[in-house]
């Protein structure tokens, strides 16, 4: 359950020019949420965003705190972002900026 981790954006949520950031588990359980204003920039929360998960239990009883892989949009894929699921040793399945959707990442 706890193998992927989904960024999703959710635009114009809450106030008028508002965007709620989640950071959601493969069955769409949310597991850090951030509220910012609509003209911040996403790549700059993403570290944030991931820390603030909380450690989960797997079904052996041991705590995780990083999860093995992170699906994310456009909207993160920038090379600070790579570089700190790099340094923590997550795999990152973000879309690139440039590229139809219906190509592969």
């Amino acid at each position: 359950m706890f193998d992927q981790l989904h960024l999703v954006l959710v635009d114009q949520l809450g106030e008028a020019g508002s965007k709620l950031h989640l950071a959601v588990d493969a069955t769409g359980i949310p597991l850090a949420v951030l509220l910012t204003a609509a003209n911040h920039n996403d790549a700059t929360l993403f570290e944030a965003l991931l820390d603030d998960i909380p450690a989960v239990r797997t079904p052996t009883g041991r705590r995780r705190c990083r999860p093995d892989n992170v699906h994310a949009d456009k909207a993160y894929d920038h090379r600070r972002c790579r570089a700190y699921l790099r340094r923590r040793r997550i795999i990152a399945r973000i879309a690139r900026r440039g590229v139809d959707s219906s190509e592969p990442w």
